[in-house]
């Protein structure tokens, strides 16, 4: 009897350790909410709980020494704004929002450009929504035109794709938000919202994920938009556009688990919430995305952003997820903390850089 009770009590300690060591709450059931869709994705697999109020700031200044490059110091270039980037080795191509070009930016604060045209014609483009690359070419969503412009790593014009309007890839997989299951009625509401195509055909269908937590003839579908980070081993982490959740996938594309973050700060953001109704209002529908970007590295780690926050996830031995880091930086001429736009693997894997709207920097990691 005495034993009896004595297992019960370890067992329950160990379920108390695990919770609180993966997810630093004691919550165990998973969230309800009023997708059963939802309800049963997020409960298929593990599900942590992390809540970002238990991590303390770290506030970094930014200095000569770990700037690499700032487009306010660089007076030949004239770059407006760094608004997207992508990297290949040690350099970075970046779309400048404000001037509509692509520049080259290597790792040691060299920059050229600009590398590419405002218009129609071949190699030119409008306005670029997206911007990412592989070992050997650079893919521009051209919103304007209605095309993707694909250039060698470069730079050179290659050729173009038709609407491929991607979400993220790498040298074996394109990842996009499919088409078939898309809004209040969808072609197929069956399939994911999610499609992985393979680069070599790219008229082949990997496989759809993530499922429509909002049923067709229902809004908001703007809760079915999905976001994906892919790394160069084929994971990737996906989440729902208003959703402060992220969804871990392996490399054969399983489910492996969901983080569900908690934060104050979530409270005090304009975040709709997710309910079913059939008709839209005049105003439409919107609000603030809680987690504003997010990327998952080679390593399995993963940093997202809230606003001008940035957070870092550690990967564990078990395939668990810790909370590692949370960081404002700040440059002496600014008044608020940067607003932080990507984050980029370096050769030293005690260090990342980080690119903001005005500047690339270094940051060493704790």
């Amino acid at each position: 009897m005495v034993n009896a009770v004595l297992i019960k009590f370890i067992l329950f300690g160990n379920l108390i350790i695990v919770c609180f060591g993966c997810s630093g709450s004691i919550k165990i059931d998973p969230p309800e909410t009023v997708s059963n869709v939802l309800n049963e994705f997020v409960a298929s697999e593990p599900f942590h709980y992390l809540n970002l109020d238990e991590l303390d700031t770290q506030y970094i200044q930014l200095n000569e020494n770990n700037i690499i490059y700032s487009i306010i110091d660089d007076v030949d270039l004239q770059i407006g704004h760094l608004s997207k980037f992508t990297q290949i080795g040690d350099r970075l191509y970046i779309y400048d929002g404000i001037g509509n070009a692509i520049f080259e930016i290597n790792f040691d604060g060299t920059a050229d450009g600009p590398l590419t045209s405002e218009g129609a014609g071949p190699g030119e483009h409008g306005i670029i929504r997206n911007l990412k690359s592989n070992s050997w070419h650079i893919y521009a969503v051209d919103a304007s035109n209605g095309r993707t412009n694909v250039y060698s790593s470069g730079m050179n014009f290659i050729g173009q794709e038709n609407n491929l309007s991607f979400l993220d890839l790498n040298d074996s997989l394109l990842l996009m938000e499919n088409s078939l299951s898309r809004g209040v009625a969808p072609n197929n509401p069956n399939q994911g919202r999610l499609v992985i195509y393979s680069m070599d055909n790219l008229a082949d269908t990997v496989r759809t994920m993530m499922p429509r937590i909002i049923p067709a003839g229902y809004q908001p579908q703007m809760f079915n938009t999905p976001r994906v980070s892919l790394n160069r081993e084929n994971d990737f982490v996906a989440n729902y556009y208003f959703l402060p959740w992220l969804f871990v996938f392996d490399e054969l594309h399983n489910h492996t688990r969901t983080l569900i973050f908690e934060y104050s700060v979530f409270e005090e953001m304009d975040i709709p919430p997710m309910d079913f109704f059939k008709e839209l209002t005049n105003e439409g529908f919107g609000g603030i995305r809680p987690i504003t970007e997010f990327k998952l590295m080679d390593n399995g780690d993963i940093f997202f952003t809230v606003r001008r926050e940035l957070f870092r996830l550690t990967l564990n031995s078990d395939n668990t997820y810790q909370m590692a880091g949370k960081y404002q930086f700040n440059h002496p001429s600014a008044e608020d903390p940067l607003w932080i736009s990507d984050v980029f693997q370096t050769d030293d894997k005690s260090e990342i850089l980080i690119g903001s709207w005005e500047y690339l920097f270094r940051f060493e990691l704790p």
